[in-house]
């Protein structure tokens, strides 16, 4: 009797003790192949168009096409914590407050994209151990 896999043309299972047959190292050690997907696609959908559009996502270390300096004169306040703080109670609220910090501009919308998309990552968790890309200098 021959193997049930053979007969449709598909290999046998690698087996865990061959190296040559071990199964790829994984592009991300908290998430997996269908989270990453779920990111890609929505840095695609989302994010990639308001590059093209707007120039948001271009690198600020990077000047401008036509500048002939790095320099820029700031013509702003510094930034204080409250700048970074969105006061919320759930999800949902955070989305609304993103959205309406965001209406008018070419982020609209995204606090509700983004509500959505982290569905998907309620149950990730942090690994216990230090990662080796952290590490202190004396």
């Amino acid at each position: 009797m021959t193997d049930p896999t053979e007969a449709h043309g598909q290999p046998e299972d690698p087996q865990p003790d061959d190296p040559q047959q071990a199964a790829p190292a994984a592009r991300h050690p908290l998430l997996d192949e269908r989270r990453l997907r779920l990111l890609e696609r929505f840095f695609e959908k989302h994010l990639l168009p308001l590059a093209a559009e707007t120039g948001l996502m271009r690198s600020p270390t990077m000047p401008a096409d036509d500048a002939d300096s790095y320099y820029e004169v700031v013509d702003r306040a510094p930034l204080t914590p409250a700048d970074f703080e969105i006061p919320f109670s759930d999800p949902e609220e955070i989305a609304e407050t993103l959205d309406q910090h965001w209406h008018g501009t070419p982020l609209e919308g995204l606090g509700r994209q983004l509500l959505k998309l982290s569905r998907h990552f309620e149950d990730v968790q942090e690994k216990a151990e230090v990662s080796s890309f952290v590490y202190e200098m004396f």
